[in-house]
């Protein structure tokens, strides 16, 4: 093989590289845009902050504190209600951002949310 096969073949590698290099890079910004999420209803929001309240007091058993301190021991719905409490904060700033803004908002119409009143002139009839 002479110089200039080589150097061709180089080439080609470095534009392969290149080219997978790219691809790596779109198919990282398609998973980030696919596992980007919000959720969009009270039910939806309800629904995963129970699944994961549940799992984490199933996996965070109070079993030692059964035996060491009796009287300490949560029950299973006692630890899903204190989970579900701590989670629906964390959901409320993360993923759930528009159902708490939804949920302070007073007026359902937009018109009435944006409705400012003025201050009445006071004056006497007689």
């Amino acid at each position: 093989m002479d110089k200039a096969q080589i150097n061709s073949i180089v080439k080609m590698i470095k534009k392969s590289r290149a080219e997978s290099g790219d691809e790596s890079n779109n198919s990282t910004a398609q998973t980030e845009k696919k596992a980007s999420f919000q959720l969009s209803s009270k039910p939806e929001k309800v629904m995963i902050g129970l699944g994961l309240a549940a799992g984490l007091a199933i996996f965070f058993d109070d079993s030692r504190k059964k035996k060491k301190h009796p009287e300490l021991a949560r029950g299973y719905f006692r630890r899903c209600y204190d989970n579900y409490q701590k989670l629906g904060g964390l959901l409320d700033s993360t993923i759930a951002k528009n159902i708490k803004d939804q949920k302070e908002r007073e007026f359902n119409d937009d018109m009435l949310e944006n409705l400012t009143i003025e201050k009445a002139i006071d004056f006497d009839l007689d």
